[in-house]
């Protein structure tokens, strides 16, 4: 009432001042849209109209797009009594609410850990012995990761050792680039060859923005009339639940399926009855969203024999790749490439044909210091659930060359590739390729591939395949039935036939039905009244993976001895762990040993002495799950939190923490006002949190932390006594006199 005694005040006066001008200020308790607003706002009445401050309604949380908003008579009703002011606005003149089908989490600490990687793998044969090592070393900090790989052999008598990769990445996910010093290969494009350079490579990397998708993906626009669940089906599958305002909203981020697709959304109208409304839509990864860059600038050496030698090296090339997203249907792709002698220019055109297909084309040009030739690509491609299809005809002159095929003795003159795939579930799926490659100095390539492939019950599968070269000898068909059992035990039989050659082969194995177990599996097969047997064994832990193989042909034989892991340097100690391929997580447990750790709730292993886990395999640019399995914790403590989840905005070292600690309570003895004496051991004392605690001999009792401040009650031989909240003692013993009354 006082508000509404002042509003009316400062309305009095602000419209003594105003007369002359024919406008007033007034503060009113506004309602917009039927959304009543939490706070006054102040609104300005000139000729019969309502001037909203966009600046003011968003205390309503409200947003409109326009400046300001001026509201006709027929749109609005004040009562001068109560200063209650009634606005109804259109639709445009609301922005709309914003849903998003995802929810951003925390990225968490980054730390510094030491990774050593190792694959190993003992040949032993008729003709030679083999000892093969892949050693890589993995520095984590929090800026970044530093990689070296090598490769060290051993055959018979001789032995070799070579680098491999050696290279520092860095992540800036507050600019969506990433930065790469040392050895790398160069970014790809549909017409150009990719090398490996040593050098610096700074470009675009998206994956690093959390529930960011650089592609356009169809979102929903409506309007509602009034609060109503709203539901979100891609392809007949429910992707999303919520319940939307009354007014115009939009939700964004709907997870859909690249190609083509159907969307579809399920609201109540104001009868109460459900309207279900769909439309197609396609989404390619090829195109970008509308005003977005995508970017990499390269320069460095390539490198020559790569796996052979250590440090080979070639010309010296930089390479600028740009793509912008003109609209949504539109985006068009830049390439520059520079050597000493050889410069490059594409461009490439991509469109959104509807909800059908994309369509690109590129034109390049090359220059040297002799010659100059042309490149021509045309692609066009659609996915979907059903039927697929897809041609790419790229025509080159013989003096076009690129970084990667500068020193080609027989470049490429004309390639063609196409497909078309058809998938039910009731028919299977059947797919078709053809494959034309031509080459200067040589003879043309035409290969044809098919294959046809049905899912039947019960576990069996049967395939056919067949691939030949036309106008050539060699042509192969293939036919094959598998069946799965039970417990990870499968089957397969095959037969082809290549020319007059014949195979069959039989094949069995057993895969494990949990993450860490033992697979096995062994083959017999039979080509041209030769018999060969393959059996193979691998298990795998947490600390690491083994494998054992054994073949035989005619006289000859082949064993194999496997082992591939990882040990990790970090907070928490040292530890073998599976084979590093992704980031990796140090989960500590306030110094608690034996808790199982779950990983995106799967178990992947328990706490050592220290009380830490390192989890080797976080999957990068996603998020995850860490929680403990609170069953095992022990009974003397208690955890405020169980579970985090985090994003891995890039490859590194994370760090989190759970923080278990040990309850506090109070040794507290009561005593009844009345008598001066302590309570029955065995009453019961009823606190207003709904805690219960009993009383001991001497009336001495342990009062929880969680009770401190609320009030206890005493009924005992038809008296109640009542304690007072004792939170402003200290920790240890405590004296409580308590009153009773009858």
């Amino acid at each position: 009432m006082m508000i509404r005694a002042r509003l009316f005040l400062f309305n009095a006066i602000n419209f003594m001042i105003s007369i002359q001008v024919h406008a007033e200020e007034l503060l009113v308790i506004a309602t917009i849209n039927n959304k009543p607003c939490q706070e006054i706002i102040p609104v300005t009445r000139a000729n019969d109209k309502i001037i909203l401050n966009p600046h003011a309604i968003a205390k309503c949380q409200i947003e409109t797009p326009e400046q300001f908003l001026s509201i006709e008579k027929s749109k609005y009703s004040l009562n001068e009594n109560n200063l209650d002011l009634k606005i109804t606005l259109d639709d445009h003149q609301v922005s709309p609410t914003i849903y998003s089908s995802v929810t951003n989490v925390n990225t968490t600490e980054k730390t510094y850990a030491f990774g050593l990687n190792y694959d190993a793998v003992q040949s032993n044969s008729n003709h030679y012995t083999n000892t093969s090592a892949l050693p890589e070393v993995l520095l984590f900090t929090p800026s970044g990761i530093f990689r070296n790989s090598n490769l060290i052999s051993q055959t018979n008598h001789t032995h070799k050792s070579i680098r491999l990769e050696t290279n520092y990445i860095t992540e800036f996910p507050s600019s969506a680039t990433r930065l790469r010093v040392g050895d790398g290969i160069t970014r790809s494009n549909t017409w150009a060859t990719t090398n490996r350079v040593t050098g610096v490579q700074l470009g675009t990397n998206f994956s690093n923005q959390q529930n960011f998708i650089y592609y356009p993906i169809p979102s929903i626009k409506g309007n509602s009339a009034l609060l109503t669940p709203i539901d979100v089906f891609v392809n007949s599958s429910k992707v999303y639940s919520s319940t939307i305002n009354q007014g115009p909203y939009e939700i964004q981020n709907i997870p859909v399926i690249t190609g083509a697709g159907d969307i579809a959304v399920e609201t109540t109208d104001l009868l109460g009855q459900k309207i279900y409304v769909d439309a197609p839509y396609y989404v390619s990864p090829d195109l970008l969203k509308t005003g977005l860059h995508d970017y990499t600038l390269e320069v460095g050496k390539v490198r020559n024999n790569y796996g052979i030698k250590s440090n080979s090296y070639g010309q010296a090339v930089g390479l600028v790749t740009h793509r912008y997203g003109f609209s949504d249907n539109f985006t068009l792709e830049n390439n520059v490439q520079a050597s000493s002698n050889t410069k490059i220019y594409g461009i490439t055109p991509t469109v959104l044909l509807g909800n059908v297909a994309v369509l690109s084309a590129t034109g390049a040009i090359s220059r040297t210091h002799q010659d100059t030739g042309k490149l021509g690509q045309i692609s066009l491609q659609r996915t979907s659930k059903t039927v697929s299809f897809g041609v790419n005809i790229l025509r080159q002159t013989n003096k076009f060359r690129d970084i990667g095929s500068i020193n080609s003795q027989h470049p490429l003159k004309l390639n063609i590739q196409s497909y078309v795939s058809y998938t039910h579930e009731s028919f299977g799926s059947v797919s078709v390729s053809y494959t034309s490659q031509h080459r200067f100095y040589s003879k043309k390539t035409r290969i044809i591939t098919a294959s046809y492939q049905k899912n039947f019950g019960n576990g069996y599968q049967v395939f056919i395949n067949g691939n030949g070269q036309i106008g050539g000898k060699g042509k192969t068909i293939m036919i094959g039935i598998t069946k799965s059992f039970d417990h990870g035990f499968s089957a397969q039989a095959t037969t082809s036939r290549t020319g007059n050659e014949q195979r069959a082969r039989i094949s069995a194995q057993k895969n494990s039905t949990s993450i860490y177990g033992a697979t096995y599996g062994g083959s017999i097969s039979r080509e041209n009244k030769t018999m060969t047997g393959d059996a193979s064994l691998a298990y795998r832990s947490p600390y690491g993976d083994i494998s054992l193989r054994g073949n035989k042909y005619k006289n000859s034989h082949l064993t194999q001895a496997g082992a591939s892991g990882s040990l990790i340097w970090s907070s928490g100690g040292i530890s073998p762990h599976q084979k590093i391929t992704s980031s990796i997580a140090i989960v500590k447990a306030a110094n608690t040993p034996d808790i199982p750790i779950k990983l995106n709730n799967q178990i992947i292993g328990k706490t050592g002495q220290s009380g830490a886990y390192v989890l080797p395999n976080v999957t990068t640019y996603s998020t995850n799950t860490v929680n403990l399995d609170t069953q095992e914790i022990p009974i003397q403590l208690t955890i405020p939190e169980d579970r985090t989840s985090f994003f891995t905005d890039a490859q590194g070292a994370y760090l989190i923490s759970f923080g278990l600690q040990s309850p506090q309570s109070h040794l507290t003895q009561v005593i009844k006002s009345d008598s001066n004496e302590p309570p029955e051991p065995g009453t019961q004392i009823a606190w207003s949190t709904g805690d219960v605690t009993l009383v001991g001999f001497n009336g001495e009792c342990e009062i929880p932390d969680s009770v401190l401040m609320s009030t206890g009650t005493i009924t005992s031989n038809n008296k109640t006594c009542i304690i007072s909240p004792i939170g402003e003692y200290q920790s240890g013993h405590i004296t409580t006199t308590v009153l009773c009354h009858p």
